[in-house]
């Protein structure tokens, strides 16, 4: 009776580890698909901003976190208010982030500075 209650207890810390593991990945692979700044910087510069700003909604709206967008492109530049985030992507662009209060993405633009 002993033993099946070791092989059931190792049985099941054997279960939960591979659970763990999976859902590490996933996360990690989730958070992969978040473009970097340079990415970014290259669609602003190549084909405009609207097109960068477009590209990076459809990937990053309604399914990332301010904290998971900090996670992967750092402290932002500016913090102009609460719900705002601006990453400057260099000295001619800058990419803006608008919160919703549960602080999930909202709103993302990319601007030309100085146009």
């Amino acid at each position: 009776m002993k033993k099946w209650m070791i092989i059931i207890a190792v049985f099941l810390l054997v279960v939960i580890l591979f659970g763990v593991v999976d859902y590490m990945e996933k996360d990690r692979q989730r958070m992969a698909e978040i473009h970097e700044l340079s990415h970014i910087l290259t669609y602003a510069e190549q084909k405009g901003t609207d097109y960068a700003a477009d590209r990076m909604e459809h990937l990053v709206l309604y399914r990332y976190t301010r904290d998971e967008l900090r996670e992967k492109w750092g402290k932002p530049m500016e913090n102009t208010e609460d719900s705002v985030d601006v990453w400057q992507l260099s000295g001619e662009y800058r990419l803006i982030v608008q919160y919703r209060a549960n602080d999930e993405a909202e709103r993302i633009t990319v601007e030309q500075i100085g146009y």
